[in-house]
């Protein structure tokens, strides 16, 4: 009986560890980023999207994958997992589209736009309803 309760005692300490990792992942989610960088994008034309990360893993459940993916992905397999650590999406794609990577604003427009368009809802035709005025 001593081998089963040090067995559950193990699976519960397990356990709480799992959640505990979690919610330190969920912790270091920021409420919203700002996609605008000049460097990257070159010229505006249009102002800065004001992403909110949060209210996207929260309230409207996308999972991580939906977004973040490996350096490896061919547009079908994702390897990359909760955890993994999160590079900024300009560490690949960049200005301009690099064999078979999409430029950084094709990459955000292809994702962010085909979500909505796939979900039926939020913003997905005008650029005003994402981009602020021009700064």
């Amino acid at each position: 009986m001593k081998g089963k309760g040090l067995i559950c005692f193990c699976l519960a300490a397990f356990l709480v560890a799992v959640f505990a990792a979690g919610l330190l992942v969920a912790a270091d989610q920021p409420d919203t980023v700002k996609i605008y960088k000049t460097e990257t994008f070159g010229k505006h034309t249009k102002g800065p999207v004001e992403f909110t990360h949060k209210k996207h893993v929260d309230e409207h459940k996308v999972a991580c994958v939906e977004c973040h993916h490996d350096a490896k992905y061919d547009g079908k397999t994702n390897n990359w997992k909760e955890g993994d650590p999160v590079q900024k999406c300009d560490e690949c794609h960049k200005k301009n589209k690099e064999g078979k990577i999409d430029k950084l604003q094709n990459a955000f427009h292809n994702n962010c736009r085909g979500c909505h368009k796939k979900q039926g809802k939020g913003p997905e035709a005008k650029c005003n309803e994402c981009h602020a005025e021009k700064q």
